[in-house]
């Protein structure tokens, strides 16, 4: 069969695309189709408010694919807004209260953060696997994702949260310059002891927001996620308002001293971050099994049944996918790690400049990647339904909004500069962090949003086209080659701008490819799990599904 990637097919208009049932891939009932699921849930008076809309959103755009992303874009918008804020919020309430807290807080916040991103592979595999075996009307095969994925995602989280306990010293220690070792050690390290608590919970979160989101349970996602996050984001601020050390900084008139409240701040903030990370992971866990039930994802209504038959198609495939994501998240995620380790062994000024690149390019980074999840529900869902030219008009849409929302956040970031370095220092070093900003940074900070933006849109992109193994060789490639010859350059010299520079060279090399391979380079969706399901259209070589 010819690669259906390559063919010149007649463009479809796919906001008018009447969806064809697909043929049953075995001499077995089929679960019923999405609009006789959506007529069948809107009838009934008992289901939730989740339910409803769900049905009413699975009614109302069937057949209309671009009109539905816009709708998903546009209605978590909000949404997305709100976290990236509320966690802003706290990081510059911690950088006005001392340059040496924002270090302590975000060295300990980025190590668990660097472990548990180790988890992430499993948030794409996941989601990408069950949107396509949605779109081949496989509900059945989805069981056996949902429980190996939870159970591996709570045993790797434990082990993560073990070794990061045995080498929390070590670990902090690379995070601590010369002058302000002693007083990062005692601060942080009972700190990131009790942070690290929280890895399974949060290994667990990236399992079953996997599951959730190839589901498309938008709502209840967004619900669980948004309320939990800024219930740990508000006791936090809680707290620091409760141990505000500003006067007593002000009073002492030292640039050496330390208020004696940032320890309790620490540890009790840390204990906040735990709890919530368990409920929120508590409440992911019950509504995943109970959403798999409705939808029939079990044998016979079983939970142990999927987990006895090891109910996994192309399992092959899906172990080398699950593979190259944990390369690409330990790759991608110790580059914050490193590069803030080195901004600290600067000085706490350098720690400070760097931050501040990440606070402000992580909304940049943020808001495009998570509006963009709705292609990797999507495009799956398509290509697995034999609907190619649709799924290539939807990575065409999202270029588009890609370099859209990088121009706008390269905007806004000119016409505030002048008072931003105020929100990441106190009065006593906002003379010194812009100082050390220099004429620089301006340029290389606003250059570096449309590059975040994009990339935020593409690392969805490349997700939803399956190519994981690339994904996962890119991101070491880009990390070996270019980021640590330029990032250990800039440790040698102490120059914070080359520290700077290094993320910002090592992304735009890292965008490169995955563009080419997202609009160049694909060969079509992951065959063997398509054709081992039986839902690919038989007549894809024609052209149009």
């Amino acid at each position: 069969m010819a690669n259906p990637a390559t063919q010149v097919t007649p463009v479809v208009d796919v906001d008018t695309l009447n969806t064809q049932s697909m043929q049953p891939s075995r001499a077995q009932e089929q679960p019923p189709s999405l609009s006789q699921t959506a007529t069948a849930a809107t009838r009934d008076a008992t289901i939730g408010m989740a339910d409803r809309f769900n049905a009413w959103q699975d009614a109302y755009f069937e057949g209309r694919v671009r009109a539905r992303i816009l709708f998903l874009v546009v209605m978590f918008l909000p949404v997305v807004v709100t976290l990236w804020l509320s966690g802003q919020v706290l990081v510059s309430q911690v950088a006005q209260q001392s340059h040496l807290l924002l270090a302590i807080f975000t060295a300990v916040r980025d190590l668990v953060l660097t472990v548990a991103t180790f988890t992430t592979f499993f948030w794409y595999v996941n989601q990408c696997s069950v949107a396509m075996h949605i779109g081949a009307q496989e509900w059945h095969h989805i069981g056996g994702y949902l429980v190996y994925s939870s159970l591996g995602s709570f045993l790797l989280g434990a082990f993560l949260m073990l070794f990061l306990q045995a080498f929390a010293f070590p670990l902090l220690s690379l995070m601590a310059s010369e002058d302000s070792k002693e007083e990062i050690m005692e601060i942080g390290l009972p700190a990131l002891r009790i942070t690290c608590l929280a890895l399974p919970g949060m290994a667990h979160i990236q399992a079953s927001t996997g599951i959730l989101f190839g589901m498309q349970e938008m709502a209840r996602i967004a619900t669980i996620f948004i309320g939990w996050s800024l219930v740990s984001a508000v006791s936090a601020v809680v707290l620091l308002r409760v141990r505000d050390c500003r006067a007593k900084i002000e009073d002492a008139d030292d640039d050496e001293y330390v208020c004696n409240q940032f320890a309790p701040f620490m540890v009790e903030s840390s204990w906040a971050y735990v709890l919530c990370s368990l409920f929120m992971a508590l409440h992911f866990a019950y509504v995943m099994v109970e959403q798999a039930k409705k939808k029939g994802c079990f044998p016979d209504g079983s939970v142990m049944k999927a987990f006895t038959e090891r109910n996994l198609p192309g399992q092959d495939a899906w172990t080398n996918d699950t593979v190259a994501v944990a390369v690409r998240s330990i790759c991608q995620n110790v580059q914050d790690f490193v590069q803030l380790a080195v901004a600290i062994n600067i000085d706490v000024t350098a720690s400070a400049v760097v931050i501040m690149m990440g606070s402000v390019s992580s909304i940049a980074y943020g808001v495009p990647n998570l509006l963009s999840i709705p292609s990797m529900q999507i495009i799956p869902r398509e290509e697995g339904a034999g609907r190619f030219d649709v799924a290539r008009q939807i990575r065409d849409d999202y270029r588009r909004f890609g370099l859209v929302m990088g121009v706008i956040f390269a905007v806004v970031l000119t016409l505030i500069w002048d008072g931003l370095p105020a929100t990441y220092a106190n009065d006593s070093e906002v003379k010194q962090l812009k100082e050390r900003l220099g004429n620089w940074a301006m340029v290389i900070f606003v250059l570096y949003q449309p590059v975040r933006s994009m990339l935020g849109v593409y690392s969805a992109l490349i997700s939803a086209s399956q190519q994981f193994v690339f994904w996962g060789k890119i991101t070491a490639a880009t990390f070996i080659f270019i980021f640590l010859p330029l990032v250990l350059t800039a440790a040698a010299i102490k120059s914070t701008f080359l520290c700077c520079f290094a993320k910002m060279v090592s992304d735009i090399v890292f965008l490169g490819c995955l563009y080419y391979k997202v609009h160049y380079g694909q060969n079509g969706p992951k065959a063997a799990v398509v054709a081992e399901g039986g839902g690919a259209d038989p007549g894809l070589e024609g052209g149009a599904g």
